[in-house]
């Protein structure tokens, strides 16, 4: 299965900060809080804030060992009413497609689930392929053809 964006921010109209004297970009640079001094990329990591000044540090390998494995599966959790469903936690579209012989397959069979389930209900998801941290998926079918879900 593979997940694409079903709307594109290409057609947003973006701009650049520019020096109304000189025309030039405005250039943003690290700098340290509290000495005003220049930070190189090698010389930045994450930190989590505990209290108003302190930071516990955290490496990048120890994020990666917390970090979910994915298991390239969809586990479909249950079938929940549209009207439960706050729509302020649908983010953004995305279309759901057969990826490969394995793929097409399991597209079938959640694409005729979807289908079959009456319209005031929708399937709800965990997707672990696309991160490494569980995402819940709404999934409505878009079609009856194998285009999409």
């Amino acid at each position: 299965m593979a997940l694409y964006p079903a709307t594109s921010d290409s057609e947003k109209i973006s701009f650049n900060q520019i020096n109304k004297s000189t025309g030039h970009r405005i250039k943003y640079v690290k700098v340290d809080a509290d000495t005003g001094e220049e930070v190189s990329n090698e010389d930045i990591t994450k930190g989590y804030k505990v209290d108003t000044d302190t930071y516990v540090e955290v490496s990048k390998e120890e994020l990666d060992n917390i970090a979910l494995e994915s298991t390239r599966t969809i586990d479909i959790n249950e079938f929940v009413p549209k009207s439960d469903i706050d729509p302020r936690y649908l983010v953004r579209p995305y279309y759901l497609v057969p990826d490969g012989k394995v793929g097409h397959d399991a597209f079938v069979v959640i694409r005729e689930a979807a289908i079959k389930t009456p319209p005031s209900n929708c399937s709800r998801l965990w997707h672990l392929t696309c991160i490494k941290c569980r995402m819940p998926f709404l999934l409505f079918p878009a079609c009856k053809s194998s285009a999409g879900v």
